[in-house]
């Protein structure tokens, strides 16, 4: 049981270089990796902006 990170990794490593084409495999696993931190973003996008908002105004 490794995190996908370090499966990913292991991956371009090892058994890319004896694939013919393994940028397919790569990229369908950097999106899954990818996915969760943009939901979360889109998520709580507006208390993101709220907070720069409030931080900018002086006085």
């Amino acid at each position: 049981m490794q995190p996908l990170a370090v499966s990913l990794a292991n991956y371009i490593s090892n058994v890319a270089q004896s694939t013919a084409n393994p940028n397919g495999a790569i990229l369908a696993g950097a999106t899954a990796l990818a996915f969760p931190v943009v939901v979360l973003f889109v998520v709580f996008q507006r208390f993101f902006t709220a907070t720069d908002l409030g931080a900018a105004v002086k006085g």
